[in-house]
C-alpha cells in the first residue's frame, strides 16, 4: 500500500481539485462522512452524545461534516469551534454554516478558558472526535490546538481522529508536544508514515484508510517512494517451490558468523536459514569451534576456516552469503570481512560485527543487504541514535544511497529501504521481539531467501514481513514475555504459508 507524506498529499489534492475539477467540497463531504460512519459504529443506538474539537482549517471542515451526518442519523453531536466560528474560510466554512443551519449545535472557543466550559460536555460523551490539527500541520501543536489536545485527554469515550491524530509527526513519526491518543484514525486516500513509525503509530490505534475519490491516475502519477509492506504483497514476491525440487534448486547459503563466546549467533543465523527455506546450509566456522558447531548444528554443514582469506575462492560454491553475527570485531577480523566482501560475485546480508567493514567498501557487481539495528546505522551514518531514531526513514533512505545497498533498519516499525530512494514500513512484530537473537534468525532468513534466488529488495521486505509475523505468532501462542530467537525461527514456515495460502 503508498503511504504519502503530506506534501505528496497535498500536491494529490491539488492536481484532483484544479487539473480534474473534483470540488473540494465533495471531497471533504466524503472524508467526514467516513468519519461519521467510524463514530456511528461505537454508537450503540440512537441518541449517543458526541463531541468534535473542530480546528479552523480543512480538518476541522470534515468535523463538521462528520456532525452534521450523525445529526441526521439521530444523535447528539456538539461541536466546539477552537477559535470561533469565524476563523474558518472556503471549504471548511461552507460545510460549518450548512451543518448549522441543519441545526447542529456549535460552542465558539475562543481561548484556552473557553475548553473549562466543556468539561461537562466531554465526561457524558459516547464519542469524542479529534478534528483539530490536519497534514498541514508541523512542529509541536502550540496554542489553542495545544490545549485541546491536552483537555482531550480526560476523555473516557472512545476517540475517533480526522486523518491524523492531531499532533503527532506526521511524516516522521515523531511527538514533539502533545498529541490525541485515538483508537480510531480515519486517514484520506493514501495513510501517512507518522501513522505507521513510533512512537507516532502509538497514537493512532487502528487505521482506517477511506477512498474519498481522488482519481487514480492522479494517485498513480504522484512520485510516491514510500510503502506499507502487506501480506499480498509478500506473497507474490515469494517464490513457489516446484513439486520436483531438490535441495540444491533451493539455494545453497555460506553463513560466516560466530567466535568464542558468541557459538549461538551463528547457530539462530543457520537456524534462521533453513527455518527460511534454504537448500543447503554451511557455516564457516574457526578450527577450534568447529566441533561445538557441529554439534549444535544437525542439520547445517560446517567448514573449518583459519582464516576469511580462504573463503574467497570458494563463495562460486555458494548461491549467497550471510555474514556478521557473532562474528567478533578485532581489526583484523574486519580487514579479512572487508576484503571478502569487496571481491564478491554473490548476494550477501551482512549484519551485526560485519558492518563496519562496509565503510568505503566499493562492492561493484554484487548485492548488499544490511541490517542494522538503531546503534549500528548511528556508527554508519555518524550520528547518533536518538538522530538515527528521530527520523527513521531519513536514516535508512541516507545509508542506502551511502552504501549503495538495501537497508534493513531494525526495530519497532522495521524499515526497508533501496539505493534508488524507495522504502517500505513493516507493519509485523510486536515488543516480545526486544531480546538476544532476533536478528541473527532474520540474518539468516534473508540469507535463505537471497540464496533461493530473489533480489535483494524483496528479500529483505520479505523477510522482515516473515520474520514479525512469525514473531506475532509466537506472541499470539505464548505470550509477548519471553519469546526467544528460536521461537521466532520455529514459526517462519508457518508464516510463510500463512502468507502463501491467502490465511494471514
Amino acid at each position: 500500500m503508498k503511504v504519502a507524506t503530506s506534501s505528496q498529499m497535498r500536491e494529490i489534492d491539488r492536481v484532483s481539485i484544479e487539473e480534474w475539477a473534483i470540488p473540494g467540497r465533495v471531497l471533504m463531504e466524503t472524508a467526514g462522512r467516513s468519519v461519521a460512519e467510524e463514530a456511528d459504529d461505537f454508537l450503540a443506538e440512537s441518541g449517543g452524545q458526541v463531541l468534535v474539537l473542530a480546528g479552523p482549517g480543512n480538518n476541522g471542515g470534515d468535523g463538521y461534516v462528520a456532525a452534521r451526518y450523525l445529526l441526521s442519523w439521530g444523535h447528539r453531536p456538539v461541536v466546539a469551534a477552537l477559535g470561533g466560528l469565524s476563523k474558518l474560510s472556503g471549504d471548511a466554512a461552507a460545510h460549518a454554516q450548512l451543518a448549522v443551519r441543519c441545526g447542529l449545535e456549535v460552542i465558539d472557543v475562543a481561548d484556552a478558558s473557553g475548553l473549562d466550559d466543556l468539561a461537562d460536555l466531554l465526561a457524558g460523551a459516547d464519542v469524542l472526535i479529534d478534528a483539530i490539527l490536519g497534514t498541514g500541520a508541523s512542529g509541536a501543536a502550540r496554542g489553542l490546538a495545544a490545549h485541546a489536545i491536552t483537555f482531550s485527554d480526560a476523555a473516557v469515550c472512545p476517540v475517533v481522529s480526522v486523518d491524523i491524530p492531531s499532533g503527532i509527526g506526521v511524516d516522521d513519526g515523531t511527538l514533539a508536544g502533545p498529541a490525541v491518543c485515538a483508537d480510531v484514525t480515519v486517514t484520506f486516500g493514501l495513510p501517512k508514515p507518522g501513522l505507521f513509525i513510533y512512537p507516532a503509530a502509538e497514537c493512532a490505534g487502528r487505521v482506517v484508510v477511506v477512498d474519498i475519490g481522488l482519481p487514480p491516475p492522479v494517485v498513480e502519477a504522484a512520485d510516491i517512494w514510500l510503502e506499507l509492506a502487506e501480506a499480498d504483497d509478500v506473497a507474490v514476491l515469494l517464490p513457489e517451490r516446484p513439486p520436483d525440487a531438490h535441495k540444491g534448486d533451493c539455494g545453497k547459503l555460506l553463513v560466516v558468523a560466530g567466535s568464542p563466546g558468541f557459538t549461538g549467533a551463528a547457530a539462530l543465523a543457520c537456524r534462521g536459514a533453513l527455518r527460511g527455506g534454504a537448500g543447503l546450509v554451511t557455516l564457516a566456522i574457526q578450527p577450534d569451534l568447529q566441533p561445538v558447531m557441529a554439534a549444535k548444528l544437525t542439520e547445517s554443514m560446517t567448514l573449518a576456516v583459519t582464516s576469511l582469506d580462504d573463503l574467497a575462492e570458494r563463495l562460486s560454491e555458494f548461491s549467497a552469503l550471510a555474514i556478521g553475527p557473532g562474528l567478533g570485531t578485532s581489526d583484523a577480523t574486519m580487514r579479512a570481512v572487508a576484503k571478502l566482501l569487496g571481491g564478491l560475485s554473490v548476494p550477501a546480508v551482512v549484519d551485526a560485527d560485519a558492518l563496519p567493514a562496509v565503510r568505503g567498501l566499493s562492492v561493484g557487481a554484487a548485492s548488499l543487504v544490511l541490517t542494522p539495528h538503531p546503534g549500528e546505522m548511528a556508527r554508519l551514518l555518524g550520528g547518533s541514535v536518538a538522530d538515527v531514531q528521530a527520523d527513521r526513514l531519513g536514516a535508512a533512505r541516507a545509508a542506502a544511497e551511502t552504501f549503495g545497498a538495501v537497508v534493513v533498519l531494525k526495530g519497532a516499525s522495521t524499515v526497508v529501504a533501496d539505493p534508488a530512494g524507495r522504502a517500505w514500513i513493516i507493519p509485523t512484530g510486536n515488543p516480545g521481539m526486544a531480546s538476544g537473537g532476533m536478528g541473527d534468525v532474520l540474518t539468516g532468513l534473508i540469507g535463505a531467501l537471497l540464496a533461493g534466488g530473489m533480489s535483494p529488495a524483496p528479500a529483505a521486505v520479505s523477510a522482515a514481513y516473515l520474520h514479525g509475523l512469525a514473531g506475532d505468532m509466537a506472541a499470539a501462542s505464548m505470550g509477548e514475555t519471553g519469546i526467544a530467537a528460536g521461537d521466532v525461527a520455529e514459526r517462519l514456515p508457518l508464516a510463510r504459508e500463512l502468507i502463501v495460502s491467502g490465511d494471514e
